[in-house]
């Protein structure tokens, strides 16, 4: 995925137009302040869009639009939660007082006066605005900044402090948190800094690197044979093709239809049947058919489709009930922000060049990664998968930079038939159709890597149980570049 951090920079040359402060979405959408106050929104191609209202600091990402004004007060605007490509309706007053904003996904951070850290807790596509503002101990800064779960911030010294939301999960709805801390390798509640114990965290730096993970995720009721998760939430398939989902508080709901396989995208299911016709829906939807035949299929968050039919042939969608053909043979294939993975029958791992950070292509070739896996799912700089024997590996350091990563890691504990990933969320099946979850926290701030091994989390309702409560900021000072 692009590395971008929000600058308070002036536009210079390459870009009509003159601001004070900019931002801009993971998904590269640009909004911005002058010095009268004024909000713009970038078009594209030397094009400005005016945004009425007056803000100081404006900021835009999955949680959509939000913003201070010079009297500190704090705005959302509607209509922009989940999408960074529209100029919303309106402005929306959210009680508090902050000086400075940054939004992440399903959650947003801000300083103010005082230099205190919140962050705004409950959002959700229900709840945009989220509810509550909840303060955060500790370090004071004075601007901060937020990209999923990596945090960056400088004092009133100017020094530059960094640290690790590892509890923030990406399903719609549910927002965790807990203690981060860069640098330090275990909770704030451990005495066992620098040692390895199950429950803690292990970390790596670039250069020192140390992996590993213990799986030991709850067991789930029920049992299915395919089971995904993915921004629409948790949906599985049994052993009688029936199809389930995931409703908070009450457990598996029988949704109707009939499969054989099931992915979850940022707003679709795809599934094939028995017969490999292929559907999709939306959470309110009903099916609806899509041209063509395949036996397994992978959706992204943003809803890129891939797939494999009967012959191992593999196709991508391309919209309209038109599929691409890419050259190969694969048994499985994954596609998500990490690019396009598969293992074929005999085993054997590839990466499609050309598609880490951007699910919307079709790649250049495929090239052969080390190792031998049955099943394979791809994460955000993170590749899941199981071997023969049921073993969970991960693949390490991969980036725009290695997009094939550097090592397989195993991760002890039970062993999973077919796993699934998205962000921090982990969902499984093992040889006897139970059902295993589990969240990991992946720092995605460069040269920082960080695996939770003790914050294994199981569903209950779909709430993702896990450490609860406040989480103190005790991030490692950066020394300067």
């Amino acid at each position: 995925s692009k590395q971008w951090y929000q600058r308070r920079v002036a536009i210079t040359a390459g870009v009509r137009g003159r601001l004070i402060q900019v931002s801009v979405s993971p998904n590269d959408k640009v909004w911005g302040v002058n010095r009268g106050h004024n909000i713009y929104r970038y078009l594209g191609s030397n094009r400005w869009q005016h945004i009425p209202g007056k803000l100081r600091v404006v900021s835009v990402g999955p949680s959509g639009v939000w913003g201070v004004n010079r009297h500190h007060q704090i705005y959302y605007r509607a209509g922009t939660y989940g999408n960074d490509n529209t100029a919303g309706s309106k402005w929306i007053r959210v009680p508090g007082s902050l000086t400075w904003i940054s939004v992440g996904s399903n959650i947003v951070f801000g300083v103010n006066r005082g230099g205190n850290i919140y962050y705004r807790a409950g959002i959700s596509r229900r709840y945009p605005q989220g509810r509550k503002w909840v303060h955060i101990r500790g370090t004071k800064l004075r601007q901060i900044d937020v990209y999923y779960g990596s945090v960056v911030g400088r004092n009133s010294g100017r020094s530059i402090y960094a640290f690790h939301l590892s509890g923030v999960h990406r399903v719609p709805t549910y927002v965790y948190k807990y203690h981060g801390s860069f640098g330090k390798l275990f909770p704030k509640s451990s005495r066992h800094h620098g040692k390895r114990r199950s429950g803690s965290h292990y970390g790596h730096r670039s250069g020192k690197m140390r992996y590993g993970m213990a799986f030991r995720g709850k067991r789930l009721g029920g049992k299915l044979t395919t089971v995904s998760v993915g921004p629409a939430g948790i949906w599985g398939v049994n052993r009688h093709r029936q199809i389930y989902r995931r409703v908070p508080g009450r457990g598996w709901k029988r949704v109707p239809g009939s499969a054989t396989d099931i992915s979850v995208g940022g707003r679709q299911i795809w599934v094939v049947n028995r017969r490999d016709y292929i559907y999709y829906r939306t959470k309110s939807s009903g099916w609806h058919r899509v041209r063509g035949r395949l036996i397994q299929v992978s959706v992204s968050p943003n809803d890129k489709v891939w797939g494999v039919n009967r012959g191992h042939n593999i196709y991508r969608y391309l919209g309209s009930n038109r599929w691409q053909h890419i050259p190969g043979k694969l048994r499985v294939v994954s596609v998500g922000p990490s690019g396009v993975w598969g293992v074929n029958r005999h085993h054997q791992i590839y990466y499609r060049a050309g598609t880490y950070g951007n699910d919307n292509t079709a790649g250049s070739k495929w090239i052969r990664v080390p190792g031998s896996l049955t099943w394979i799912s791809v994460g955000s700089n993170i590749v899941f998968g199981v071997n023969r024997g049921g073993n969970i590996y991960y693949r390490a350091g991969i980036s725009r930079r290695y997009p094939q990563g550097r090592k397989w890691v195993h991760i002890r504990g039970t062993k999973l038939r077919q796993i699934d990933v998205y962000y921090g969320s982990v969902v499984g099946r093992n040889s006897g159709r139970s059902i295993y979850a589990f969240h990991y926290g992946a720092s995605r701030v460069p040269g920082y890597s960080y695996i939770g091994s003790g914050f294994l989390w199981n569903i209950s309702g779909n709430h993702f149980h896990g450490r609860k409560g406040s989480f103190g900021f005790r991030g490692r000072e950066m020394k300067n570049p």
